[in-house]
């Protein structure tokens, strides 16, 4: 299966937080946004990541603004519908997923 499009949306506040933090930290200009899940999906859900990472073998890439986003292509079904924002609240601040109107784990 050929993908083309990212099977996950990023809003674009979340995508400007990504280009500032990205210039800001001064991250080496081969490096890419990975967004993608870690550990197991099961009864504790999905646990969705997101920084910067080199490029590997098996990932797939996407041109989204200034940024390079990549994500391992086998985690494309768990990524399908996920929502990447900003959020900015007393008590929550940073990037956070969600699927429709469902917060999901992070």
């Amino acid at each position: 299966m050929e993908i083309t499009s990212p099977p996950f949306s990023i809003t674009p506040l979340a995508l400007q937080h990504a280009v500032e933090i990205y210039q800001h930290k001064s991250i080496p200009p081969q490096y890419a946004l990975r967004i993608g899940i870690k550990g197991a999906v099961g009864c504790s859900g999905i646990n969705y990541v997101i920084g910067f990472d080199l490029q590997k073998t098996g990932d797939v890439a996407f041109q989204m603004e200034e940024l390079t986003v990549v994500m391992e292509k086998r985690q494309a079904l768990y990524l399908a519908g996920v929502v990447v924002d900003w959020l900015d609240l007393p008590a929550q601040r940073g990037f956070s997923f969600s699927r429709g109107n469902e917060a999901l784990v992070q």
